[in-house]
């Protein structure tokens, strides 16, 4: 399904999988868990680039800056 993922890997042991309709309910997912969480689970954006004729998930870290406070 075309959409935002953002992966969290609980315990950095079990993955899941979780879709957004955009990126920045995604963002904003991944702020609440890491805020009520803290630093123990791994925290990843999925997304899909097209390239002509197929998508490819690519999927990248977050930086720890992206959860600084401003």
């Amino acid at each position: 399904m075309f959409g935002y993922y953002l992966v969290i890997i609980h315990g950095d042991v079990e993955p899941e999988l979780v879709w957004h309709a955009d990126e920045e309910s995604r963002d904003a997912a991944a702020i609440r868990h890491k805020r009520e969480n803290g630093d123990k689970d791994g925290l990843f954006k999925l997304d899909f680039e097209f390239d002509g004729e197929v998508d490819h998930p690519v999927m990248t870290s977050y930086s720890n800056g992206f959860f600084w406070d401003d």
